[in-house]
């Protein structure tokens, strides 16, 4: 699990469906959800995380998908196995991981050192420990 501290930026709920931003190191994120985690308010700083194998990784960033969430990385190292990949990232101070199929690192032709964004959906951010 790729972990981040966050600040609460809005929360909009409608309908049993919630809507969050949050301000991480410089980068807004966006988390969609069916309830909103119980007692945070704007304001409160947070702890993000986003599973490895739900980040996507990319040479372009994300101005036409339906992906909010965005983040500029450099690729520090990557260790290809059989069928899978782990590449590490480097985004602002931290470290994240990416796992993804192997054929989907051949198509890419990545290289360590190189800039990329790494991207994921709304839905796959989640609040893990949220502090007033």
């Amino acid at each position: 699990m790729n972990l981040f501290p966050a600040r609460l930026e809005a929360i909009q709920v409608h309908e049993g469906v919630s809507l969050l931003e949050f301000e991480a190191s410089g980068t807004e994120l966006t988390m969609v959800g069916l309830e909103p985690p119980r007692g945070l308010q704007r304001g409160d700083e947070v702890l993000l995380g986003v599973k490895a194998t739900h980040l996507i990784l990319s040479r372009t960033p994300a101005k036409e998908t339906s992906l909010l969430n965005c983040l500029p990385v450099r690729c520090v190292k990557i260790v290809s196995g059989e069928i899978l990949a782990s590449v590490i990232l480097a985004w602002q101070e931290r470290e994240l991981e990416a796992i993804l199929a192997k054929p989907a690192l051949q198509r890419l032709s990545l290289r360590e050192g190189e800039e990329i964004f790494a991207l994921f959906q709304a839905a796959e951010l989640s609040v893990i420990e949220g502090r007033s």
